[in-house]
């Protein structure tokens, strides 16, 4: 049982490009919107059966999106993460928008600059 924990760490290891410095604070930044947005329906007394499976089908996209991106700059580049490290920085700059409008929605206390930003924001966007 241990063996195939680890064979499948090593497969997706490989297929997002390995845990480096910058895989981390994807991870870090959707568990942690995962847990505003779970902390939010709460406060909201909002379901969330629903709201959480697409949630965790969102996260896992985004995974599987970082994992083509790399595997498809390896194939055509050879060296370089270019490509997977934009695509991981959108991300982690789209979970940070999200964390903060779940902050929002509970009543926590955030910069005016920052609130008006994410009232501009269209609702598709959030």
């Amino acid at each position: 049982m241990r063996l195939y924990a680890v064979w499948i760490a090593a497969v997706l290891s490989e297929f997002l490009g390995g845990m480096d410095a910058i895989l981390c604070p994807l991870i870090i930044f959707m568990i942690v919107e995962y847990s505003t947005g779970l902390l939010c329906c709460i406060v909201g007394k909002w379901r969330f059966s629903n709201r959480g499976v697409k949630a965790v089908f969102r996260k896992l996209t985004i995974l599987c999106l970082v994992g083509i991106a790399n595997t498809l700059e390896k194939k055509f580049f050879g060296t370089g993460s270019f490509i997977r490290t934009s695509m991981v920085l959108f991300y982690i700059s789209s979970e940070g928008l999200s964390i903060l409008e779940n902050a929002v929605s509970m009543g926590v206390p955030v910069p005016k600059k920052l609130r008006r930003v994410i009232a501009q924001l269209p609702k598709r966007q959030r």
